[in-house]
């Protein structure tokens, strides 16, 4: 029987997922650099910069 994720388990490799979209464009795949991060905080969090 396989466990089933939690919702922050869940979510947690959501925001992982989506972070390495970004991460292995540029640089290093594991990091962000400030190029990478402002394009993730735009496209994935407009409400954020309200």
């Amino acid at each position: 029987m396989e466990d089933q994720m939690s919702q922050m388990e869940s979510s947690i490799e959501t925001i992982i997922n989506i972070f390495h979209q970004y991460s292995v464009r540029l640089g290093h795949p594991d990091t962000l650099i400030q190029k990478e991060f402002k394009q993730l905080v735009q496209k994935e969090l407009p409400n954020f910069l309200k």
